[in-house]
């Protein structure tokens, strides 16, 4: 894992190739198969589009995914790869970046796809989404469109992380002969999928709940081995595996780990697991009193039970946290030496003793200076039963250490512009992915418009020195002080994380591909999946 990611960092260069892909090393990859394979989710989409809202990452990676590419790709063990780039270059001590497209690609309409899409694409994004914008403005310059085949990104400061973090930005290409009509502002009102990926997409039938896509054989690259894919869509988690079982579909995705042992009883089901890459985190609000006091963060990140919480959420299927934010035991970047808080109920008290909050009238409570009770509001996506059930263990631990935990779940479709912009909480509960940790700490003040309100110059310039190291000693060095930092302040911290859990029929298909952050879930992996040959 730890080379995987370091190459995803600090490769510059490719050479012109066809990305490969393999098989299972026990079956034989036959010919382009006339097959249709069928991936079952547990998500009804009402309506398709590159931007539909309420769509989550489940989308971009099982159908916009298969249907227009970025510029470079990650491979199943993290490294990247060409995608729509046949190679690129990294210059001026990683303020510069040149990619050099495939001229073979072009949109299914038969154009062909230019450096002016890529630029478009960018200019587009920044227009929907403020998070992107914000970055774009710290960071990007210009982007320089040379020819029709190459384009350069000119950076205002150096960006060593750029490979990777666009790989996560969701950032496929959208022609820009069709999407320059489109007032970016209403991106998700348009059903346009018009793409240059593997597949094209054929329809939504809102009667059977299924998506169609059908192969793309003008694609430039290696050419898919099944003639179709189909989701199928589920409402809920039981029923997809039922169909699984009987044969209706023949894969599924990000599964939950309470399902496992009912598919280990089956000959013909095999069950995948990878590595998530994704995190549960706690932030703390630092711009509230009595959030911005560093006793009272670290007493709260005491009071919880870690490995508990784990076993609950992930079963065997994860990793306790217990670390600063975004931080994983599994990482390249992990410092074994820094603070990792554990269940210590004493510890926390012996903290708030220390700020002075007490329990003058003895109700198990402490009170603040004017009186009132030390109550901390807890905001969790809701309804959502997971994270209400992790939201009420919280809350109970806490009040070993005299703290009112007041739960409160808000609607998605409030939660970017309360939470993330406007701040209006005192503690909330994110997922989150750990694919460009250890430079996420650079998102903490930026991409996810400063959460906590964390403020340390220190810390700013471990950063900056960070996204600009290129050698494995620079960045171990950074990133390690950073976690330091980041266990001594509390902004946040993390719960747990877990494996993502796929499952296929195995007496049906072969192939596919299993990539860390997406599990069997991928473009390589769909791609690269064939029916089972006798």
């Amino acid at each position: 894992m730890a080379l995987c990611i370091l190459c995803a960092v600090i490769s510059t260069n490719a050479e012109d190739y066809t990305p490969s892909i393999q098989g299972d090393a026990n079956t034989t990859l036959g010919n382009a198969s006339n097959g249709t394979l069928r991936i079952g989710t547990s998500q009804i989409y009402e309506r398709v589009g590159f931007f539909p809202p309420g769509t989550g990452r489940q989308w971009g990676v099982l159908i916009r995914g298969l249907v227009i590419e970025p510029l470079v790709q990650h491979g199943s063990n993290l490294e990247i790869q060409p995608a729509l780039a046949k190679k690129w270059e990294m210059k001026d001590a990683c303020k510069t970046w040149v990619f050099y497209l495939n001229e073979k690609a072009k949109w299914q309409d038969g154009k062909p796809v230019t450096s002016g899409d890529v630029k478009f694409t960018n200019e587009f994004i920044r227009k929907t989404d403020t998070r992107y914008e914000e970055f774009m403005k710290e960071y990007l310059d210009k982007i320089e469109t040379p020819d029709e085949h190459t384009v350069i990104f000119h950076m205002k400061k150096p960006f060593s992380p750029f490979l990777t973090w666009y790989t996560l930005g969701g950032q496929e290409i959208i022609p820009e002969h069709i999407w320059k009509d489109i007032n970016p502002e209403k991106a998700g009102e348009s059903e346009d999928m018009t793409g240059f990926g593997p597949f094209i997409f054929e329809k939504l039938d809102k009667d059977r709940n299924v998506i169609v896509l059908k192969v793309n054989n003008e694609y430039f690259s290696e050419k898919p081995k099944v003639a179709r894919v189909e989701i199928h869509m589920f409402r809920t988690e039981d029923s997809m595996l039922l169909a699984l079982k009987k044969g209706d579909i023949d894969m599924v995705s990000k599964i939950k780990g309470t399902s496992v042992p009912s598919l280990l009883r089956e000959e013909d089901i095999k069950t995948v697991l990878t590595p998530s890459l994704s995190m549960k985190n706690i932030w703390f609000n630092l711009r509230n009193y009595p959030m911005n006091i560093t006793a009272v963060r670290q007493a709260m990140a005491y009071c919880i039970d870690y490995d508990q919480l784990a076993s609950i959420s992930v079963l065997d299927y994860g990793e306790a946290g217990g670390y600063g934010p975004d931080i994983s035991s599994s990482m390249w970047w992990f410092n074994p030496d820094a603070t990792r808080y554990t269940r210590n109920v004493t510890m926390a008290n012996m903290l708030l003793n220390s700020t002075g909050f007490n329990d003058t009238d003895k109700d198990g409570i402490r009170e603040l200076p004017d009186g009132s009770d030390l109550a901390i509001d807890l905001y969790v996506p809701g309804p959502d039963a997971e994270y209400m059930r992790e939201a009420e263990l919280i809350s109970n631990w806490m009040k070993g250490a005299g703290i009112k935990i007041e739960i409160k779940g808000v609607d998605f479709s409030i939660w970017t512009e309360e939470f993330l912009h406007k701040h209006t909480f005192d503690t909330l509960l994110t997922t989150v992915s750990l694919l460009d940790s250890p430079y996420k700490s650079a998102y903490v003040d930026l991409i996810y418009c400063d959460i906590p309100g964390y403020k340390n110059e220190t810390f700013f310039k471990l950063v900056d020195s960070l996204l600009g190291a290129t050698t494995t000693e620079e960045q171990n060095a950074k990133s390690f002080a950073i976690q330091e930092q980041l266990a001594r302040d509390v902004p946040g911290v993390t719960l747990y994380s877990g494996d993502t859990i796929d499952a296929y029929r195995s007496d049906k298909f072969s192939g596919f591909v299993p990539v860390s952050g997406d599990g069997l879930a991928n473009r390589q992996s769909v791609c690269n999946a064939h029916e089972v040959t006798s």
